[in-house]
């Protein structure tokens, strides 16, 4: 995905909205969505990414709407404050989609977050039982004994 092809996919799905937007207003989307997933554009290369990135650059660009809308807000212009308000619900609808694809699909922002997808997995809870070569047991609890003297 380039970012061509995604400007133009984002003014198709944002209809006449996207004639209030700005060539820079599109790159600012794209670097926060980049921010935001961890993923730069140019690496965008699963389905999975597309979509997201595709979503969190459109929740941008709304954004980029509801701040110019607040700007114009007046009292006697009922039809501003309505544009205003639903933009708002747009904004809160599309993060609560993006956290929720997070705790759902974590292994798909982990790797772009620096996260070892082994992490996942937790660890062990065992005796803590060493032995040596000879089946003697070399079990040191020091740590244990140490963190009860505290």
């Amino acid at each position: 995905m380039d970012a061509s092809s995604l400007k133009t996919l984002l003014s198709q799905e944002l209809k006449s909205l996207a004639d209030y937007l700005e060539d820079e207003d599109y790159t600012n989307a794209f670097a926060e969505a980049a921010q935001e997933t961890g993923w730069a554009l140019a690496s965008v290369s699963t389905d999975f990414q597309s979509l997201w990135f595709k979503r969190r650059a459109r929740r941008h660009l709304v954004y980029m709407l509801y701040v110019e809308s607040a700007r114009k807000f007046k009292v006697d212009q009922i039809n501003l404050g309505e544009r205003f308000k639903h933009y708002g619900e747009i904004i809160k609808v599309e993060d609560a989609a993006f956290e929720k694809i997070k705790e759902e699909r974590p292994e798909q922002f982990a790797a772009a977050e620096g996260i070892n997808l082994a992490s996942f997995f937790g660890q062990q809870i065992g005796t803590r039982h060493a032995y040596d070569e000879l089946g003697r047991d070399v079990t040191d609890y020091s740590d244990v004994y140490d963190a009860l003297q505290q």
